[in-house]
Order: C-alpha cells, then sequence, then structure tokens
C-alpha cells in the first residue's frame, strides 16, 4: 500500500493504491489493485453557527477499472462539552449492504465511554457499549485518581508549587502552596489546585519530557521559578513526584553613569550583564534614556553586575563591577542605589 497526504484549507485528502495477491494451493493465485481516497473535513465556520460546527470523513475504494469495492460517509457534531454524536453509512461490496451507523461517545477526565448502534440492509441490527478508565494512586497527594484510557505501561507526573522562603528547594511545613499556577508538562499542562497539587498523565514512560512553570500564571510578578525548565524521565504505570518551588524575587534598581569634563552623566541604552554567582547563569539589562535600570523577579542569591566588555572597549572606559546579595522576603526584597561608574582608562 502506497498513499499521500495533501492538506487544502480546512480539508486533508488521503489518495492511496494497494495490491494484494491471493495464493491458493488448489486453485492457483491472482493479484487485485486498488484505488482510494480518505477525506477529512475539518469545522467551516462559513455554513453558520450548526452546520459549521460539523466535521466530516469520507472513504471510496474501487478494483480495477473503478468498480467500487467500498464507500463510506460520516458526520460527526459536539453536542456538550465531553459529548460527540458520530452518524453516518457505510457501503462495501460482497458485505451486509448498506450499514447505517449512529455513534455517541463520552470523553471526560474521568471515564471514556463509547456507544454504537449498527444497522445493516441485510443483517438485524447490533449495538455495543465500550467504556474505559483507570484508577491511580497518586503519592504525592495520597489519593486515588480516576483517569480516561488505559493506564498499564502509561507514565505521570505529579507534585506541589510552593513559595520556596528558604531557598533550599524543599517543601517544608511553614512555607506555603501556590494555586491556580500553570505547569506544562510537554505538550500537556495543569493547573494547581487549593492545596498546590498539579497532575499529568498518560505520559510515554522513559521518554525525557520538559516540565516549565508558567511564569505568567504567578500571582505576584516578583515570584519566578526557580528552576527555568526540568528535563524529567517517568516510569512506567506509577506518578513520579516532582515538587516545584517558586523563589520569592525581589527588585534591583540603579543607573550607570559616564565620567565627562561637565561631570557625571547617565549613559542611556547600555547593556548591563547580571550574573547569579551561585549558578553562573547570566541575564541582561538595559539601561533606560537617563542610564537608569531596573530589573524585577531577581531571585534570592549572590549577584556580580557589570556593564558589558563591548561598551567599555567602544568607549574606551572602565567600569568596577558591583556586587549584591538580594534576600528572600515573601512580600519582595529590594536592592537600589547601585552605581555602574565608567572612568577613563
Amino acid at each position: 500500500r502506497v498513499g499521500a497526504s495533501v492538506q487544502v484549507a480546512g480539508m486533508r485528502l488521503i489518495p492511496s493504491i494497494r495490491v494484494q495477491r491471493n495464493v491458493a494451493i488448489a486453485a492457483g493465485s491472482d493479484t487485485r489493485a486498488f484505488f482510494g481516497v480518505n477525506s477529512f473535513i475539518l469545522p467551516q465556520p462559513a455554513l453558520g453557527k450548526f452546520f459549521g460546527q460539523f466535521t466530516a470523513r469520507t472513504t471510496l475504494e474501487t478494483e480495477g477499472s473503478f468498480h467500487p469495492y467500498s464507500v463510506s460517509a460520516y458526520l460527526s457534531r459536539l453536542l456538550t462539552a465531553g459529548l460527540r454524536m458520530e452518524t453516518g453509512v457505510a457501503w462495501s461490496r460482497g458485505g451486509l449492504g448498506t450499514t447505517y451507523t449512529l455513534t455517541l461517545s463520552t470523553e471526560l477526565r474521568t471515564v471514556r465511554a463509547y456507544a454504537t448502534v449498527n444497522a445493516p440492509s441485510a443483517a438485524p441490527a447490533t449495538s455495543t457499549q465500550y467504556v474505559q478508565g483507570s484508577v491511580l494512586y497518586n503519592p504525592s497527594s495520597r489519593k486515588l485518581n480516576f483517569t480516561a484510557g488505559p493506564s498499564m505501561q502509561r507514565a505521570g507526573l505529579a507534585g506541589r508549587v510552593f513559595l520556596d522562603e528558604n531557598g533550599n528547594g524543599k517543601l517544608d511545613s511553614n512555607e506555603q502552596v501556590i494555586p491556580g499556577v500553570r505547569v506544562r508538562v510537554g505538550m500537556e499542562s495543569a493547573l494547581s489546585d487549593s492545596s498546590g497539587q498539579w497532575r499529568v498523565w498518560d505520559l510515554s514512560p522513559y521518554e525525557p519530557v520538559l516540565v516549565v512553570v508558567d511564569s505568567l500564571s504567578l500571582p505576584s510578578p516578583l515570584w519566578t521559578p526557580t528552576y527555568s525548565a526540568l528535563s524529567v524521565e517517568p516510569g512506567p504505570n506509577r506518578f513520579r513526584t516532582l515538587d516545584l518551588p517558586i523563589a520569592p524575587g525581589g527588585t534591583l534598581e540603579g543607573r550607570v553613569v559616564r565620567e565627562t569634563i561637565a561631570g557625571l552623566q547617565g549613559l542611556g541604552g547600555a547593556p548591563l550583564i547580571l550574573t547569579d554567582l551561585k549558578t553562573g547563569i547570566a541575564r541582561s539589562i538595559v539601561t533606560f534614556s537617563d542610564g537608569a535600570f531596573y530589573a524585577i523577579g531577581v531571585k534570592p542569591s549572590e549577584y556580580e553586575l557589570r556593564i558589558d566588555p563591548r561598551v567599555e572597549s567602544r568607549l574606551q572606559m572602565n567600569a568596577e563591577p558591583q556586587r549584591f546579595v538580594m534576600k528572600s522576603s515573601v512580600d519582595g526584597a529590594e536592592v537600589g542605589g547601585i552605581e555602574v561608574r565608567l572612568m577613563q582608562k
């Protein structure tokens, strides 16, 4: 079988050719060629509020010189959140004639269910009911969790988001948890609940995923994730616990000046390099037109602040690096009055 895929606006076409060779010991063999095309049509809002929410899929396969072998068409629409209805008709040569199908699918966070009715023209109607779900133990919350879909050979991550006031990376009894924080795990995401708990299931075991805290969802602009991103390898058939510390950052302000004949003048547009002396991580700050600079969300640590060496080289001037300590404070620490002075070499 050889196929291709073509996307045209809101429609995907999948043409294909397949060759089937049948071998029978007594009757010899024969080779048959089939030509087919499948289509998937996304909702078309231009059709209106009702019809514009339908999706459709069709199949057509012919044998040899375009003799129909199988044909089907299905329409699907979301009725309410988590409940979808699909109806369609199918025909195949040598089958049970024309078959009408009605399917109701329920996709909830804790259970997945499908109810299908098939009504062929040459046989009695049949119905099937399929329900799927799993019960999992979450060691982070010490509770049972329910999830849709199978859980064997799947993996999950769970933990708490908390304000790490003492900077030790662990949730201590006197530290507060943070609700409403979005945690991104690969392509999935979760919000921490009132107890700071978050969880993501249905990950591929042994495949590393990036865990990132969305800093825009933190309640204070001064707070910042301790880790910009974590690469985690989840294990199969269980949750792996991962607590996420949030550092109560502070603000930094000061001014860059240079010596001139007329006295000290502010240097606008000058890039500064702020380096965490404990981790070696650096970030850039640019001064305003009057030479002032301001930074928020600076994590508690020891820092060195210096002018970009390219500026020193261009101006033929030097500036002594400034060192300071940003303390940890829930209300936000502040370090101000720092002056970076450029002087003639």
